[in-house]
Parts: C-alpha cells; structure tokens; sequence
C-alpha cells in the first residue's frame, strides 16, 4: 500500500509491513515508535532504517537521515491503530467477532465456540492461549491476546480463507494495553474475574476496569453475554452500557438458566431454560465451571440466529479442549486429570469437581510461577490444604527465582495435609501417580498442554504435564506386564 493511502500529503513510496520492533524491520517497513513499559521505541530508529525502513513514525524530536519519510505525530500508539487497520482493510468488519475475557474459561469458550459454529457450517477461527487457528491453519500464538499488527495480520488472513467468524481470547493485559481497540466486535463475553495477575494490576479493581474495556468498545449494536453468578458479571450487568445484554445463571431470573445440574466421571447433564422453555442438554464437558462456558457458548450461537434445538446436539461429544479437564485413562485404577488452573479461583473449583467424584484420597502435583504475582502462593496453598489428602509440590515456570524459596511461600498455610517436595516436575509427577492407589484421584494443575516451562534464560522445552502423565502411566502399565 502507497504511504499517500495511509497519510495524508506524503509520497507515493511502497510500504510493505508495519512494525514496531526494529529487529523486524525490512525492506519497505513502516517503523513506528511506541513506548513502551521497558523500552522508548524511538531509541532505535537507526537500526530500524538500517534494516530497510524507509518512514517512521514518532512523537519526539529525532535526528533524520535522508531518504527516509518522518512522520510527527501527538499519540504514535493512537495512530498505529488506526494506520494498522486502514492497511489490513478494516478485517474485523468483515467477521462475525466474539471476545471473551475474564479470569478463568476463555479458552474453554473461544475452542468450543469454534468448533460448533464449524458444526453448523459457519466458518470460524480461534485466536488464544492454546492455539491460532482458521481453516486448516494451526499455529503457536505469541501472546494470549497478540499485539494490534499481529491482530491485524491474523485476521486479514482469516478474510483471505473466508472465514466468516472469529473467537478471540481477549487479556487484561491486551485490554490495558489497546491492542482490539479498533476492532468491531460483535459480541463480548464474561466468564468470571478473581484474583489473577496482580503482579501487572494494582489491585482487584483496576484488573476489574482492565476487563471492563472490552465492553466499552463493543459497538453500539453489539451483544453483551455475562455469567450474574459471578459479583462482576452481575456489576457489568446492571451498568448503564446501551448494548443488548445477555444473562446466564444457575440461580434463576436470567436469559438462559441452568437447572437439574447432574455432574459424573464422563458426562454432565443438566435442564437449560431459555424464555420459559425448558431443553434437556447432555454433554461431555466436565465440572460446573465449565458448564457456565458451555451455557455462554450456546447463548452466543443462539443469539448469531441459530436454533437451541439444532445446537444442544452439537454439545454431546464436544472434542477435548486441550489441558482442561483432561481425563488420561491408561487402564489404571485410579483417576488422572491434567488441568492448567493456575489461580486460587481455578483450583478451588477443580478441587470441588474432583471432591464429588472421587471414593478414595485427591493427590495433587502444582507448582507456581516464578517472578509474577506472590500473593497467591499462599492461598493456594491453602485451598489444596482444604481439599486434598496428599499434596505434591514442584517446579513451574520458576524464571530466576529459586524453586525451593517459591515453594516455602507456598506451604505456609498447609497445615493439616501431608506434602513433599519434588522439585523436577516430571519426578514430581510420577512420584504422585506411583502413590496412587485404587479410587484415588491425581490431578495435575498449573501447565495443562503447554510444551515449555519458563526457565532463567526463557523458555525451556517441557513434554506437557498431559504427555508426562501419559508416558509415566504407559510405564507402569509394562512394570506390571512384567
């Protein structure tokens, strides 16, 4: 695209890609200088031009080189949003799009929601957490909510495949920092907020007012859909926004009501109610907290104009979302489950879960991340004390910090459950399942499928806690062969 489409009285040159990272600067680039929380963008210009950059965009006063176009603008962040979506073609008009926040459930709804919509022939594509993915496209994301160019860039490709919607997992932190700004959503989706990233927010409420971005740029015409169980949902819920809102709840007086809730090992059933009209649903997603994703999901399609009656089949055999509320049977006597509940929030009602279905003792293996927020240490600590019989600590994602100093912020209120200390996660995990016995259940937390953990030096490979739980159970199951 010519740099005289983009801005107003400039030449007729070539740009080929926006960025505003230098190190990806190339022949033709259109460098802007954001600032950022630990860098000044404009600091490196030169690199940027060295690389091919022939115009940049910026707000300071800067040494200039000839050959190169200069743009001086008030706010480089605000211009790069609206330049980013006038070079991709505005992609997010020509989308059915879904962003989804919250504390806990976003991946569950984005991978879920895609798949239905697949099911009913509408072509739909996921970006989040576990995956990109559209079409036959799958790919690894950067971020769980990726930059506003890289957005861009997913969705413009999305378009090109003819991909008619869109899932999108959407962070505080992507909120915090504008990235969907400029995208036209059709519909917003909160799942929950607990505590969770208090390392980046300054306390609950400013996390709070992070999430609740996403429903401040909803456009006007856009849906709302919010789970009133939860104190925030119902706070969004009676906010004067003029977008139609959507309820779901287990405890009546809301748009979609679940009733009859009956939870099992492989199974849940429950009576959705929708405008007085009662639907037996069945399916194989597991816990009551992903029954609130699921309730959302066929809220969303219904209100896109599809029948519940043609949906609630689609949710009887939904594929496994992967490291959530994963079941690994390899014969053993005894349940395995890998989850990536990493918040106090997420391991309570995981533990709740588990408690209702288990005969015999709930062993647990987590571990907590390093150099992120401390405060939760403890209380999860504390909450595995409330549930479990036998408790398993490990390593996860420690960075520089030391895992044995993590671990001593983690037992502090560990009082009456029995609990060691592993420190390699894979020893740690199959030091839980070789303990295991007859009715126990084991459950895995904190890593779900992911293939890294983040070491001092940054990611290091890691096999996933499903595949180590996999590997080990297949191990034992020859041990006893033989």
């Amino acid at each position: 695209m010519k740099l005289s489409k983009l801005f107003e009285n400039q030449l007729d040159i070539e740009i080929k890609n926006l960025t505003t990272d230098s190190r990806f600067s190339r022949e033709g680039s259109l460098f802007f200088c954001i600032e950022g929380l630990t860098q000044d963008r404009h600091d490196f210009i030169d690199d940027a031009i060295e690389k091919g950059a022939v115009a940049i965009v910026h707000s300071k006063d800067v040494k200039k080189q000839e050959g190169v176009v200069y743009i001086t603008v008030d706010d480089v962040y605000k211009t790069l949003e609206h330049i980013t979506d006038l070079y991709y073609d505005h992609p997010s008009q020509k989308m059915f799009v879904v962003g989804v926040t919250g504390t806990n459930g976003k991946s569950t709804i984005t991978s879920t929601l895609r798949h239905v919509l697949n099911r009913l022939n509408s072509s739909t594509g996921y970006v989040g957490t576990i995956s990109i993915e559209y079409d036959d496209v799958v790919e690894a994301p950067s971020l769980t909510t990726p930059d506003v160019i890289e957005m861009h860039d997913i969705l413009n490709k999305m378009v090109q495949k003819d991909v008619q919607n869109v899932a999108l997992e959407i962070s505080s932190q992507g909120l915090d920092m504008r990235r969907v700004d400029t995208l036209d959503f059709d519909v917003a989706i909160f799942t929950n907020l607990s505590a969770e990233h208090m390392d980046y927010h300054k306390d609950l409420e400013d996390y709070f007012l992070a999430k609740k971005r996403l429903f401040d740029i909803l456009k006007p015409e856009g849906s709302m859909i919010l789970n009133v169980d939860d104190p925030y949902g119902k706070r969004l819920y009676d906010m004067d926004y003029s977008q139609k809102k959507i309820s779901v709840s287990f405890e009546g007086n809301a748009d979609y009501v679940v009733e009859d809730l009956i939870l099992k090992e492989t199974e849940t059933r429950f009576t959705l109610v929708h405008k007085g009209v009662k639907y037996p649903v069945i399916t194989n997603m597991l816990a009551k907290f992903n029954i609130y994703n699921l309730v959302q999901v066929i809220a969303c399609v219904h209100e896109k104009g599809y029948p519940l009656d043609a949906i609630i089949p689609l949710v009887l055999d939904l594929p496994i979302v992967k490291g959530r509320v994963n079941m690994i049977d390899e014969g053993q006597d005894f349940k395995a489950i890998v989850d990536y509940s990493h918040t106090p929030d997420g391991f309570e009602k995981i533990y709740q879960y588990l408690r209702s279905i288990t005969q015999g003792r709930l062993i647990t293996v987590y571990g907590n991340a390093g150099g992120r927020d401390t405060t939760k240490r403890r209380v999860m600590g504390k909450i595995s004390d409330q549930y479990c019989d036998y408790i398993v600590i490990t390593e996860q994602d420690r960075r520089t910090e030391d895992v044995s100093q993590i671990k001593d912020m983690m037992v502090v209120d560990i009082n009456d459950t029995p609990f060691v200390f592993i420190e390699k996660r894979y020893e740690a995990i199959e030091y839980a399942l070789n303990f295991a016995q007859k009715g126990d259940t084991v459950v895995v937390l904190g890593k779900g499928d992911e293939r890294f953990q983040h070491g001092p030096n940054g990611k290091e490979p890691w096999m996933g806690d499903d595949e180590a739980v996999r590997t080990i159970l297949k191990s034992q199951n020859l041990e006893m062969i033989k």
